[in-house]
């Protein structure tokens, strides 16, 4: 499991020392891998308060690390973390999100954003 602030290629190195590690302790099976990734849903004043938020909780903020925008901008931008390995991917709200019945709302047409590709 990784926490929010990870990138796709974060994703990458963790998978393949687990799948190293699995295989010296000569551990069949595939390795699950899930991922936090801190996200907003809407236009410029989403990833504004998404960062601004994220700033809050730790200084400076790379804009590599979270997501905002539509569904389907959602859906592409965590696309990655999935060819990278990443069995699971979980949209996390920032810590100011007040509105989090419309934000699963997001989640879910994220959900079907992917299914439908």
């Amino acid at each position: 499991m990784l926490p929010a602030g990870s990138n796709p290629e974060r994703v990458a190195r963790t998978l393949a020392l687990a799948r190293e590690g699995r295989a010296e302790a000569d551990r069949g099976g595939k390795h699950e891998l899930v991922v936090f990734v801190s996200t907003a849903f809407g236009g410029d004043e989403a990833h504004d308060r998404l960062a601004a938020d994220l700033a809050r909780g730790g200084g400076s903020v790379d804009p590599t690390l979270m997501v905002a925008g539509d569904p389907r901008a959602v859906a592409s931008a965590i696309e990655p973390f999935f060819a990278a390995g990443a069995t699971s991917v979980i949209l996390q709200p920032g810590e100011a999100e007040t509105d989090l019945a419309g934000f699963m709302e997001g989640v879910g047409a994220v959900a079907r954003e992917l299914t439908d590709r």
